[in-house]
């Protein structure tokens, strides 16, 4: 309600005596709510409640910053001792009994990130909401680890996160795929024999590739 209608600016100027204060008086547009709004003396914006960003990184892939005068070593041991949300989300839930009960995204609203420390403590007044960051199939095991997440409570360790039914698996999509988690590929096996009868192999060889590539079959390998 306050962008007002579209604008072009074109300026045929010297660049270096442009006024930028009249050039912002010039395009700035205030519509008849927003004015009302303003003269009533109410808010313009506000954001309630606070989100907390949650971290999702693979095992000793997490984003290290440092700057180019940084000792190479003394990087690697800071981000080695230094925890993530997910990470210190893992500690947490192995010191906190009561913290198993919850899914990573509802963490914040029961616990407090303290970024000096990097540690999870019990959420003492205030509330917040968790937002894990987004990623797609196509970012691989990140996002069968986003999907477990999800789903699983009390994990203690990335590998705790892998286990399922006492199981340890090797990746998280299989780990996914013996929770329920996956669809079955009872679909592209129907697809796939419908097509032996009536394709050359070049066409099946196309449409195996297609399913691959767009469909995110369970098991690959299998199929």
């Amino acid at each position: 309600m306050y962008k007002g209608p579209d604008h072009a600016n074109l300026l045929i100027d010297d660049p270096l005596n442009i006024d930028e204060v009249k050039v912002y008086l010039d395009t700035r547009y205030i519509s008849a709510p927003e004015a009302t709004w303003r003269i009533l003396g109410n808010k313009m914006h506000h954001g309630s409640p606070p989100i907390q960003r949650l971290q999702l990184h693979l095992p000793n892939q997490q984003p290290v910053y440092f700057s180019t005068e940084d000792d190479l070593q003394d990087v690697i041991t800071r981000a080695e001792s230094r925890d993530t949300t997910l990470t210190a989300y893992f500690k947490a839930n192995s010191k906190y009994p009561l913290a198993r009960d919850l899914l990573y995204q509802d963490f914040p609203t029961y616990y407090v990130f303290h970024r000096k420390e990097r540690e999870w403590t019990p959420r003492k007044k205030g509330i917040s909401i968790g937002r894990m960051y987004f990623c797609g199939p196509k970012s691989g095991e990140r996002f069968f680890e986003r999907l477990l997440l999800l789903h699983i409570k009390g994990a203690t360790s990335f590998d705790s996160l892998k286990t399922i039914n006492g199981i340890l698996y090797s990746t998280y999509r299989e780990a996914c795929n013996a929770k329920g988690l996956l669809a079955s590929d009872d679909e592209w096996k129907e697809v796939l024999e419908d097509a032996s009868s009536m394709l050359t192999g070049f066409q099946q060889r196309l449409l195996f590739a297609v399913i691959l590539t767009d469909c995110n079959p369970a098991e690959p390998k299998g199929l």
